[in-house]
């Protein structure tokens, strides 16, 4: 069953199972997931199941929601998407298995320590795919700035060689004169 697996904000740690039509996301009580932090918007989104596919719509929230990094209004979701509202960060399951993912946690009993540490340790595995995820795509806008910057720079020498050329142009004696 496709879920939303919270990795910062207060559902941080717990899945909440999505079923059809929808799940309305946001601070009020009367939503099916309720967010109560600052950053989100009272009905913030809506994610909704159509033609077998899961996607993700903003319902006119003030901050918006990124997916993978991206501000969108819609988008089709998969597997492992990782959803900004706000300061919260849902992760898009496509499909989750009825027993735990992990297997070490299923094994412990609730009151085995090495249940809590199992738990502590996915949570720092899903940490640092976000930060590698940031790390990567703030690498991408990196370049693109640069890019942007070395077009820049080329058409500005362009235009002081235009410019000088120009110049000599005007300056040089004329023949005849």
């Amino acid at each position: 069953m496709p879920s939303l697996y919270g990795v910062r904000g207060p559902c941080e740690g717990e899945d909440c199972p999505l079923a059809a039509p929808g799940l309305f996301i946001g601070r009020e009580t009367d939503n099916d997931l309720r967010l109560p932090v600052a950053g989100v918007s009272r009905y913030h989104a809506k994610a909704v199941e159509q033609d077998g596919a899961w996607r993700i719509v903003d319902l006119g929230s003030s901050n918006g929601i990124k997916v993978n990094g991206l501000r969108t209004r819609e988008q089709v979701l998969a597997d492992g998407d990782l959803i900004h509202l706000g300061p919260v960060v849902l992760r898009f399951r496509a499909d989750l298995p009825l027993s735990s993912p992990d297997p070490a946690v299923a094994a412990a009993g609730p009151d085995d320590p090495t249940s809590a540490a199992a738990s502590r340790q996915r949570r720092f595995r899903e940490r640092d795919r976000e930060i590698q995820h940031l790390l990567r795509e703030a690498v991408r806008l990196k370049r693109r700035r640069l890019r942007r910057l070395a077009l820049l720079l080329a058409l500005l020498a362009n235009v002081l060689v235009i410019s000088g050329f120009l110049l000599w142009i005007s300056l040089r004696p004329q023949p005849g004169g």
